[in-house]
């Protein structure tokens, strides 16, 4: 919201109302009445033209900032980060394998979190076990699926 906010009036930024729009719709995603209503003001005063630049900005910042998204990319850092470290688990130090845990428990969590999120029931959550490559995949086309126009 803030970053659209800036965009509209031009603090810290030069004023941009389609940039301000497409943030202002990814605000909005979450439901909140006031970022709901900007979001409605600011679109009504764009041309057909304009609007169609805010529809594919907003697109493009769903994939890179939507709550999706973002969790989407956590997991991944963490699924790297195990990865890492199973590598060298034979020499793993007490403190490694701690690390190695909380890492393994936030990422469980994570992927818990993106199948209530994402309404994706059958969802691996077993760290060990989950294909990122399908989750990526999932996330994606849910991103996709669930824009409106």
């Amino acid at each position: 919201y803030m970053v659209g906010f800036m965009n509209l009036t031009g603090k810290g930024t030069e004023k941009d109302r389609i940039a301000a729009s497409a943030w202002l719709r990814l605000a909005a995603e979450r439901g909140t009445p006031e970022f709901m209503m900007v979001r409605d003001v600011v679109l009504r005063d764009l041309q057909p033209a304009e609007l169609e630049q805010s529809r594919l900005m907003y697109k493009e910042f769903r994939h890179e900032f939507s709550d999706l998204a973002i969790l989407l990319a956590s997991i991944k850092l963490n699924h790297e980060e195990l990865k890492r470290s199973k590598a060298s688990a034979l020499n793993q130090s007490a403190r490694r394998a701690k690390d190695y845990n909380v890492v393994h428990r936030q990422m469980e969590d994570r992927l818990v979190i993106l199948s209530e999120l994402g309404d994706f029931p059958g969802l691996m959550t077993n760290p060990e076990r989950v294909n990122m490559e399908d989750v990526e995949r999932m996330v994606h086309a849910r991103i996709d699926e669930t824009f409106p126009d």
